[in-house]
């Protein structure tokens, strides 16, 4: 299998990282998964899908992950300049979302 840095280049490649902004300016990533989207904070270490809940959060330092391919899909998009503006990665509908 692919480790998990060629999995996020692949999603950064494929486009599947979409920075969502609310009215006020506030942002959130949305990373498409192999099934569903998945909510990456900008800023700290969170992503929605269940792997980083299961290996990262809840194994521990010792036996798990350091991060999931979405979280690090979402940070090498923004060290590129930024992720695809607008939601795209859930066909524009979270770009309507008002999160404050």
């Amino acid at each position: 299998p692919d480790t998990v840095v060629q999995q996020a280049l692949h999603l950064v490649d494929a486009g599947d990282v979409a920075c969502v902004r609310s009215a006020r300016g506030r942002c959130f990533y949305s990373v498409r998964g192999n099934r569903l989207s998945h909510l990456v904070l900008p800023t700290g270490l969170y992503c929605s899908c269940p792997y980083f809940g299961r290996r990262v959060m809840q194994a521990g330092e010792m036996r798990g992950e350091l991060c999931c391919k979405h979280w690090l899909a979402v940070r090498l998009a923004a060290a590129r300049g930024g992720g695809t503006p607008g939601g795209a990665a859930d066909g524009g509908a979270a770009a309507a979302t008002d999160l404050d």
